[in-house]
Order: structure tokens, then sequence, then C-alpha cells
């Protein structure tokens, strides 16, 4: 309302209207909060505390689809940018600089304009389009949460493309030892054994642990033995008795 110009109405609440003049709390909210306003609002305000929203990351897999969702939440009063490859080296750089200094707090990317992109702010990953490698979305997501600070990642889930994204996200959650809930399950056309403690995919019975679903859980290198051969899906032993049976 300040920027309204409804200081005088805002002056006289808070002067005249029974307002305690000591132990009082005053809180202010803005979607925006320019320089100028904050300006006003210190007039009201003393030993302040400012507490801002972090700043958000949108993936998207298209450059147009970028450009749309940029226009569309700057028509719904967003601070918005976008990044692609169509941009210039110039207008990347600027945009990434305001969302840095927080001039903005959305930013819309594509997976080859944010490469290498370091931001410690960043709160809030959404994944408007999953990506295809499940790599890219670990990559995605480990821009939020960084320096042992929390961070929330978001994705919106296409039932009929993110199928094969899904299952491997399910491997990679397995590795984590996290929840796994059971909607992601049925979208992923999973037959998951929770009494085995394993998963089948696709009801062959097969449990497919080297369908490049599993992802950073183990280090492979560590592996001894039998350890490695066991999570390279096939034993020696097996391997030699197929031999012996072709020769038969």
């Amino acid at each position: 309302m300040l920027d309204m110009g409804f200081i005088p109405q805002i002056r006289e609440i808070i002067e005249d209207f029974n307002m305690p003049i000591k132990n009082r709390q005053t809180l202010m909210f803005s979607a925006t909060f320019p320089k100028e306003i904050q300006r006003l609002a210190s007039d009201f305000l003393t030993d302040y505390i400012f507490l801002s929203v972090g700043l958000t990351l949108i993936f998207v897999e298209r450059k147009i689809d970028a450009d749309d969702l940029d226009k569309k939440l700057y028509d719904e009063g967003f601070h918005v940018l976008s990044i692609h490859g169509n941009k210039t080296q110039r207008q990347r750089e600027e945009s990434l600089k305001l969302f840095k200094n927080t001039t903005i707090d959305i930013l819309v990317a594509t997976d080859v304009a944010a490469r290498g992109l370091d931001v410690p702010n960043v709160t809030h990953v959404i994944n408007y389009d999953l990506p295809t490698d499940i790599s890219d979305y670990i990559h995605r997501i480990g821009r939020t949460g960084r320096a042992g600070q929390q961070g929330l990642a978001t994705a919106f889930i296409n039932h009929g493309s993110n199928a094969k994204v899904l299952r491997k996200l399910i491997g990679t959650l397995e590795d984590s030892e996290q929840e796994i809930p059971e909607w992601l399950i049925g979208m992923a056309g999973h037959s998951y054994d929770r009494r085995s403690g394993g998963r089948r995919y696709n009801n062959r019975g097969r449990n497919n642990r080297n369908n490049g679903g599993r992802f950073s859980g183990i280090d492979y290198r560590k592996l001894q033995g039998n350890q490695r051969r066991f999570y390279n899906g096939k034993s020696r032993n097996n391997n030699n008795q197929s031999r012996r049976n072709s020769k038969w």
C-alpha cells in the first residue's frame, strides 16, 4: 500500500489507533519490495529483521517453453527472466547477474544454458519438464540445498512420457534409502516387491539392477569380489554354468 500513496493512512493507523508504543511488533509484507518502498517502510520500522524468500530455478526442456513460461510468470507479476541457447552471451550473463543479486527471484533455464551455474541462495528447484536422463535430474536438484542448507525440489510429471526416468529415479531413491510413495511406483509402471526388498520391472520377474537406474549411491570401485559381481547383475558361477550348458 506504500507504493499506492497510502502513507498518511498507514501512519495514522500505526500512530493514532490505540497502538501501544512499547512491546509492539510491526510486520510488513510485500510480494515486491523495491528500494524506494524500502526507504518508506523504514519510517515505520526500528531494529527490524529482513526476511526474503529464496531464489527459484525452473528447468524446462525446450527453448520455446523457457520463453513462454517466462512471459506467463512476468504477466502474473513475478520478477523473472529466462536463459537458453538462443539468447546472446551478453543476455545470459545479464540475466544471471540479476538473478545472483536477487533483482529477480525466478530464473527459467534449459540444461545447456544453466551448465556451470552456481548460485548459493537457490532454495527451490522446479523441474517443469523432467529430463530424460537421471544424471541431469541429479545435477538439477543439486543446485539447491548447498553448503549444508536446506532446499526444496519439485517436479511436474507427465504420466505418459516420463516413465523411463521415473524408474531410474526410484532406483536412486532406493540407493539413498528414501521413502518411495506408492503413486510414484504406479506412475513408473513398476511391479514392486516389498517383501523381497527389491523391484521387478515390467512384470518380468527380473531385478534390473544394471539398467542405469542406480546412480551414485554405490561406489563400484570399492566393491570387492562377489560384491562387484552381484551389482553387475551376473555372478561368475552363472556365467560358467551358461558356458557348460552351451557345450551340450
